[in-house]
């Protein structure tokens, strides 16, 4: 299937191209290392998630060799690594957009003890139960995002300092980009129950 196509696609990039190009890998929600087997063939079942990172030099040699159509309109590749914390940092930004009005009523209806403060404990509760869910890296780094003066706590200004930051996100990096084409089967069946799929894919390869 379409899916499992860009997966293996993925991999054998991965093995290609310089430097390190799988970052925050997870299989089934665990840490996870893609074992080299996968070079062969891709599982049939289960959910992996990564960030597909590429150096700056391989960026410009896909987009000076890219023959497969037309490149997409206002698309830039990141390259290097920094990129992927700050974009989910965004993503989470995002959940929490859609589910408050405020960076003031957020932190209110998370900070259920009225006390003022919330602890990384305290705060991957409140979102839990407020039902947005994080995985326990992201709730680590929204609370390392989030204690700016490093006291282990969150106060409401420091939260708001947080939210009133921009949160527009990159529209080339927003969700699922498709290798060879848009809007590929990979994207419209990518929520399949079951079945692996992969959050994050890249446009072109090199030639």
């Amino acid at each position: 299937v379409e899916y499992r196509r860009i997966l293996q696609d993925l991999i054998f990039l991965g093995d290609e191209e310089p430097g390190r190009n799988f970052v925050e890998v997870m299989y089934n929600d665990k840490d996870f290392q893609v074992p080299a087997g996968w070079l062969k063939n891709v599982p049939d079942r289960g959910l992996i998630t990564l960030h597909y990172c590429r150096e700056k030099e391989t960026c410009v040699q896909v987009r000076d060799n890219f023959t497969q159509g037309v490149w997409p309109e206002g698309y830039q590749q990141r390259h290097g690594l920094e990129w992927v914390q700050q974009q989910r940092l965004k993503l989470i930004k995002a959940k929490l957009r859609d589910k408050f009005p405020s960076g003031k009523v957020a932190f209110k209806a998370m900070d259920r003890d009225g006390g003022g403060t919330m602890d990384r404990k305290e705060l991957a509760v409140a979102l839990l139960q407020l039902g947005v869910w994080l995985h326990p890296k992201e709730t680590r780094l929204l609370m390392d995002a989030l204690d700016q003066d490093g006291s282990g706590e969150i106060d409401e200004a420091e939260f708001i300092v947080f939210w009133n930051a921009s949160v527009d996100l990159d529209a080339s990096i927003q969700g699922s980009m498709c290798i060879r084409r848009c809007h590929c089967a990979f994207c419209r069946s990518a929520s399949s129950n079951g079945s692996i799929y992969v959050k994050r894919h890249v446009v072109g390869f090199l030639t």
